[in-house]
């Protein structure tokens, strides 16, 4: 898929939505979305979804999603679904999934896969929390969306943790003097 450059006008792009923020989002949402049912034992117990990750927003996904969500042309949950048919190697080749899908890379048929994934706590027969169900918490700007609230529940809480404990002046010095390290800026009287 071509992104959208500055030059590119409507005909020559056929997806003008697929600038490299949106790309980017979807990435990062696929990724946590298929990763869904790989966790397993200690690893899953301790951290949770973002173990097989190596990004964890740490503000609510919907709020990850308000600076896309205008460019996105439908239902979240539907284009997520519908992308998570895709593979991509090293090359531009595009492969079709069959985990997920079947038909072609031109025709997909989604085999409902993605809607069956979850992530469980640790306990036994403990609440999930179904992939289908965060995407469209986040979708409908729910907050916090339903793998931040699910995170903080049963895990780490490090997702959403920003906005989850909210700032003030503690959490505002720890923020400036992280920055300050390296240079960037002063922090006034409650970052001395």
């Amino acid at each position: 898929m071509k992104t959208r450059s500055e030059s590119d006008s409507d005909d020559d792009n056929p997806a003008p939505w697929a600038t490299k923020d949106v790309l980017g989002f979807f990435s990062i949402v696929l990724t946590y979305a298929k990763s869904a049912q790989e966790l397993k034992g200690a690893v899953l117990d301790a951290h949770g979804a973002k173990a097989l990750v190596s990004f964890t927003p740490r503000v609510y996904w919907t709020t990850v999603y308000e600076d896309v969500k205008d460019k996105i042309p439908g239902s979240l949950w539907d284009i997520i679904n519908v992308l998570a048919c895709y593979q991509f190697g090293s090359s531009e080749d595009v492969k079709l999934d069959e985990d997920y899908c079947g038909g072609s890379v031109e025709k997909p048929e989604v085999k409902g896969t993605l809607e069956k994934q979850a992530w469980k706590d640790a306990d036994e027969g403990g609440e999930e929390l179904s992939v289908k169900t965060w995407i469209e918490s986040i979708d409908q700007g729910e907050r916090p969306d339903a793998l931040s609230e699910f995170d903080q529940k049963y895990w780490d809480g490090s997702i959403g943790a920003f906005e989850a404990y909210g700032t003030g002046p503690v959490k505002e010095n720890v923020y400036c003097k992280g920055v300050q390290q390296l240079g960037r800026c002063h922090c006034g009287n409650s970052g001395t």
